[in-house]
């Protein structure tokens, strides 16, 4: 909401008690909010600045003032009163009130389930509402509720998916998802299959594809990581990072039982860089691995030879070689 509207609702807020039960006045309200939103001329009568105050009061009294409590009353006679910047902002606002009186009512008794529970009707009512989200996210974070927590969000996400302005944040909470999964639940495979998700709407985010490549080799799936780790080494943005991740390929692979893959992996890396230590190490272990001996010398000893290794590494390693 902007201008009129925002310091309307402001005066619709001051009018709300802080404490108390505020049951029926949001109950009431909530079901005011419900007959405007499908009544488009009643709505827009009800918000038109230029209609007198005193006839869109008349009208709010012929209509609701045998089937509400004082306090609706008073609340209903002060928002058509206000002025809204547009029709539909009448109606939001009331639906805030409405929220309110519940949020006072359950905080009132402490009562975290009316909390959550106002929430969700909130949510239910206005599926992009992000205040409520985190409201709700909140309290079962708080509840340590994190299978819930879980659930809430793969509902979140369907919701987001709705709007292709949100994807960005669609993607942030499929992210936290997949964390809770893991890290709170212990639920790896369901955490992979979130993270396989955000790969395939977001292939070049490389915050995920690094916790899927560290996930797949947790599971043991060394193949899949493979794939993920030679794409995340595309991505890289200087020499260093992108020789580590191919060297993660390699490992990966080696560790898949695909020797011929690891090699040419690290072969790859050693052509660019040939005194890449972690590259000639899983070249080594290779050839020793199939009784190349040749290759395994020669390899040692540019082991030997790399500014990285410490002097008594050195010489192991030539006398090994």
């Amino acid at each position: 909401m902007q201008g009129a509207s925002r310091d309307s609702l402001r005066g619709l807020r001051e009018k709300l008690p802080t404490a108390g039960d505020l049951t029926r006045l949001s109950d009431e309200l909530f079901a005011v909010v419900s007959t405007l939103g499908s009544r488009a001329s009643l709505r827009r009568a009800l918000s038109d600045p230029a209609a007198s105050t005193v006839a869109k009061v008349h009208v709010v009294d012929q209509l609701l003032a045998t089937r509400i409590d004082a306090a609706s009353l008073d609340i209903m006679r002060e928002a058509v009163s206000s002025r809204w910047s547009q029709s539909r902002d009448l109606v939001d606002a009331l639906e805030e009130i409405a929220v309110d009186a519940a949020l006072i009512t359950a905080q009132t008794a402490g009562d975290l389930a009316a909390v959550e529970a106002t929430w969700l009707r909130v949510v239910e009512l206005r599926p992009d509402d992000e205040e409520a989200d985190f409201a709700i996210e909140d309290l079962l974070v708080r509840q340590n509720e994190h299978a819930r927590l879980a659930e809430h969000l793969q509902k979140r996400a369907e919701r987001l998916s709705r709007f292709p302005e949100r994807r960005e944040m669609l993607r942030v909470v499929r992210l936290r998802r997949a964390a809770i999964l893991e890290q709170r639940l212990g639920l790896l495979k369901q955490a992979t299959e979130e993270l396989e998700r955000v790969a395939a709407e977001w292939p070049n985010n490389e915050s995920a594809l690094r916790y899927l490549g560290d996930l797949l080799e947790r599971q043991g799936d060394f193949a899949h990581a493979v794939t993920v780790y030679r794409h995340l080494a595309t991505l890289a943005s200087d020499e260093t990072s992108r020789c580590d991740l191919l060297v993660r390929a390699a490992e990966a692979a080696r560790r898949a039982g695909d020797a011929e893959r690891a090699e040419e992996i690290a072969r790859g890396v050693e052509d660019q860089n040939g005194t890449w230590t972690p590259a000639l190490a899983i070249l080594a272990y290779l050839a020793r691995e199939r009784g190349d001996f040749a290759t395994l010398e020669q390899t040692l000893v540019a082991l030997a030879a790399s500014p990285t290794e410490a002097s008594d590494q050195r010489s192991d390693l030539l006398i090994d070689a």
